[in-house]
């Protein structure tokens, strides 16, 4: 991940953020604390909100796609 400090201790969390489901934006989810230059709003709470509720969506042919 470019936008953190490799050499953080955190760091070796990388792959088991991700095997938590196998997706990438619940990865980066719990790994936002540790970003460099980010945003103050954390983008990625709407996404994590959705996946807690189980909810999951394709991107299709520019339409966003619920189930």
């Amino acid at each position: 991940m470019e936008n953190s400090d490799e050499s953080e201790l955190i760091a070796v969390l990388d792959e088991a953020y991700y095997s938590i489901s196998c997706d990438y934006f619940i990865a980066a989810y719990f790994q936002y604390p540790r970003y460099k230059n980010k945003p103050e709003i954390d983008f990625l709470e709407p996404y994590f909100r959705l996946w807690k509720q189980g909810r999951r969506f394709v991107l299709n042919d520019n339409k966003l796609i619920f189930f």
